[in-house]
């Protein structure tokens, strides 16, 4: 029996005025044979009060850009950027508005249907992240849609060398001199990755293995 597990969250600290963050993680088939799904996701790094839930994006406040890889290799057609072309826009994150919008909300929208945040991108926005999935999350696996998408296998770790993934992203509104409103020191961010590893029943009890 194969279960999905969720190893661990990794946690990436960006301090107020920093533009770029470069995150990396080596992944083995000691953490489980395949990789099922990682997500991204940046909260406030004021991690008490008010804002120690913070993971809002809108007008790109915290992330303009990103883009992510696995072992150097793109896993987009090209840099993903979180401008929402229908709300207002931060002139000092965004002096020239790109002609492509809601491309954020557009990559991760089959991985949201069906829940809340895939109703609009100003949703999506507020509860900013992003998921690199090789099998399909349960509430779309309910969608005949998506039956092309049927993979339980996910990322295999089963080889000799190890998996690199990667992520770039362009943070300006980390910077509260650029943008005040973030009410930031810095960024958080955060690295979750879930694991496809064998459950085995026997007699003698239950034995989790890669």
């Amino acid at each position: 029996m194969k279960v999905r597990v969720l190893k661990d969250a990794y946690r990436f600290s960006q301090s107020n005025g920093s533009s770029n963050s470069n995150l990396s993680l080596t992944l083995t088939k000691g953490f489980g044979r395949a990789v099922s799904k990682i997500q991204y996701a940046v909260f406030n790094n004021n991690e008490f009060g008010p804002y120690a839930l913070d993971n809002n994006n809108s007008q790109s406040c915290k992330v303009q850009s990103y883009q992510s890889f696995i072992n150097s290799q793109p896993l987009s057609d090209s840099i993903i950027n979180t401008y929402n072309g229908l709300v207002a826009q931060n002139a000092a994150i965004w002096p020239s508005p790109p002609v492509d919008t809601n491309m954020a909300y557009r990559e991760n929208y089959n991985l949201l249907r069906g829940s809340v945040l895939g109703q609009s991108a100003q949703l999506f926005d507020s509860n900013f992240s992003h998921t690199d999935s090789w099998s399909l999350l349960p509430m779309t696996q309910t969608s005949k849609a998506f039956a092309y998408w049927t993979n339980n296998e996910g990322l295999s770790l089963t080889g000799n060398s190890e998996c690199q993934y990667q992520l770039q992203a362009n943070t300006p509104g980390c910077n509260t001199a650029i943008y005040p409103l973030t009410s930031s020191q810095g960024n958080l961010s955060y690295i979750f990755v879930t694991f496809l590893r064998h459950l085995h029943i026997t007699p003698a009890g239950i034995v989790l293995t890669a």
